[in-house]
């Protein structure tokens, strides 16, 4: 279900008009229950149960494997913005999940909004939850074979219950299974999450609905500020279980379930989280077969540890040959113990090289696995395991050794990096916003990751080649870079990079713009030397640069090109660049007459 133009026009209409959820949900509950058909000959046995709670009778529907091998349980509780939704209406995707996950499935009817408002939905879910860990429900199974799971709204129910279950220490689940959970209390435009107003409007969930749902729900105000509504806001998520968390690339929910798996990680739980890309927000649920189910399906059996073609793979590491031996593991989608790396076609690969690559990750499980390269395709270094660790706030210092902005001196791991793709709308450096996309994912889904350096060149590259992106003159050169430099110093302020790391790098980003600037005169194919002038002039105007320039004279960080672009003198600029790119001592002349006409006041270092 790729989201293409055709798609996202289709999705726009079909969520317009935006109802008023208060005057619409009684239509949505009969429209759920009509498209709601039990199957005939469901491949497994049902049961209509009960658990009574202050006098109320839940109805529990229990979906068993026919031949009895269930590996474990799944209490599942059900999406709808705990207003729609209910045991009939998702009797299909419990189905669809006892066969998948060759579980039994325990799906609970909890009473809904706006009838019942918080928190009833949540203490029916918890008194279930009790009675089936406490074995009053299904004996034979134990504890730690009960997993909690639940999309949307049920999502929000799950990790509702693992907290109530941690604050009274009735039990304590093992694991918990979020498919984009609702975590916070604020849809509204203002809301923290960019989600909320990327996708809140064309994606058929929209926030509008989303604000609508909350108001039946909360029965007063303070209810918008207990955890067990709003996960999120929970002080303490110390104990919590190990968790998967499945957010949607087109959900107004995506950021704000992502970041409890962050917050969750960052409490001591072991967190996955995995962005469905090309994904709405509900599709887990639809009643057809999507290619994007199989693979939630599968990142799932991942989670739990029994994807059976993962089992079947060698437990040892990979060794490698030749190149193309390591083409039919990468393509993989459920090995993960698979890494994939970057290269051209024409280029050789030496898979000594590779093979230090994966004992480095080997030796270093959670680590991001990098290595020099070499411009000399004759390079005779002998290839060596030698390593050395860089910690995540040395981000700053592995762009300004060139070791992050290129994809090709890299293994990725399988499954985070099938998320990513690179951004079509940058014609230079996407390779950087990719790698940059790939430390944050990681971030998420291992937070103490270290770098290992690999100190042998491992690949060789052309850096000179004629022809390629990088040696073609980019008309939006100077757009474009001040967008990658915003990101970079986003990630580098985030890892907590130090203060001695972080001011070259505002001299190379000044040294990279400055350049480009002289590049307009240059190679710009305008034929009037007015225009050319115009634009360089108009590029040495940008706000992004009087910041990177004001933010150095802050730091009392020196550069060549301080002056030149300080006095906006497009001259100035044009010498110092070509001085620079022919060797010209010309270059260093005019570098140190400008540090002592600023009096020395800003450092070289």
């Amino acid at each position: 279900m790729a989201i293409n133009k055709a798609m996202k026009a289709a999705l726009k209409v079909l969520s317009y008009p935006d109802p008023d959820i208060k005057k619409s949900y009684k239509l949505i509950r009969r429209f759920d229950r009509i498209v709601a058909k039990r199957l005939k000959n469901p491949n497994c046995r049902i049961d209509n149960l009960t658990v009574e709670r202050e006098g109320y009778p839940i109805p529990v529907r229990v979906f068993s494997p026919l031949n009895n091998k269930s590996k474990g349980v799944i209490l599942f509780f059900h999406g709808g913005g705990w207003v729609n939704g209910d045991i009939e209406s998702y009797t299909p995707t419990c189905i669809d999940i006892e066969e998948k996950l060759c579980r039994t499935v325990v799906s609970v009817d909890y009473r809904r909004a706006p009838e019942h408002k918080f928190p009833t939905a949540p203490e029916d879910c918890y008194a279930v939850a009790k009675k089936l860990f406490c074995g009053e429900l299904l004996p034979e199974f134990l504890p730690e074979d009960i997993i909690l799971m639940g999309d949307s709204a049920g999502g929000n129910l799950a990790a509702a219950v693992s907290l109530m279950a941690h604050d009274r220490g009735d039990f304590k689940p093992k694991r918990q299974i979020l498919i984009y959970p609702a975590a916070y209390n604020d849809h509204s435009p203002s809301s923290p999450f960019a989600s909320i107003r990327e996708n809140g409007t064309d994606y058929m969930l929209t926030s509008k609905r989303i604000v609508g749902y909350m108001k039946l729900y909360a029965s007063k105000e303070e209810d918008l500020q207990s955890p067990y509504l709003a996960p999120l806001l929970a002080k303490d998520l110390h104990g919590q279980p190990d968790t998967l968390i499945i957010s949607a690339q087109y959900c107004p929910l995506r950021d704000e379930g992502e970041e409890y798996g962050r917050r969750l990680a960052d409490a001591g739980s072991n967190v996955s989280v995995f962005r469905m890309p090309n994904a709405i927000h509900g599709y887990f649920s639809l009643p057809i077969r999507l290619k994007l189910k199989k693979k939630t399906y599968s990142v799932i059996r991942r989670f739990l540890g029994d994807d059976r073609a993962a089992e079947s793979q060698p437990k040892s590491w990979i060794k490698l040959d030749n190149a193309a031996k390591i083409f039919p593991p990468t393509t993989s989608k459920r090995d993960a113990k698979v890494f994939r790396f970057f290269c051209e076609l024409n280029e050789t690969v030496d898979p000594r090289a590779l093979q230090a690559a994966l004992d480095a990750q080997n030796t270093a499980p959670q680590s991001f696995v990098l290595w020099h390269y070499t411009t000399d395709e004759q390079d005779a270094a002998a290839v060596t395991s030698d390593t050395a660790t860089r910690p995540q706030n040395m981000l700053a210092r592995l762009w300004l050794d060139c070791l992050l902005a290129m994809p090709w001196n890299k293994l990725y791991r399988t499954a985070p990096a099938q998320q990513l793709a690179f951004d079509r709308q940058y014609t230079l450096g996407e390779d950087l916003q990719f790698v940059l996309d790939y430390i944050d994912l990681l971030g998420r889904t291992a937070p103490d990751f270290a770098y290992t350096i690999l100190t042998a060149p491992l690949t060789f590259y052309d850096c000179s080649r004629e022809g390629t992106l990088s040696t073609k003159y980019h008309a939006d050169y100077c757009k474009i870079w001040p967008e990658h430099f915003a990101r970079l110093n986003k990630a580098c302020y985030a890892a907590h990079c130090p203060q001695e790391d972080m001011r070259p790098l505002h001299r190379a980003e000044l040294t990279v713009y400055a350049e480009g600037v002289a590049d307009i005169l240059r190679r710009d194919p305008a034929k009037r030397r007015a225009v050319r002038r115009d634009k360089a002039y108009a590029a040495l105007r940008s706000p992004w640069l009087h910041a990177l320039l004001e933010r150095m004279r802050i730091e009392g960080c020196y550069s060549a090109y301080y002056l030149p672009c300080r006095w906006r003198s497009i001259r100035l600029v044009w010498v110092m660049a070509e001085a620079r790119r022919t060797g010209s001592p010309l270059f260093g002349k005019l570098d140190w007459a400008g540090y002592y006409l600023l009096g020395r006041r800003l450092r070289r270092d």
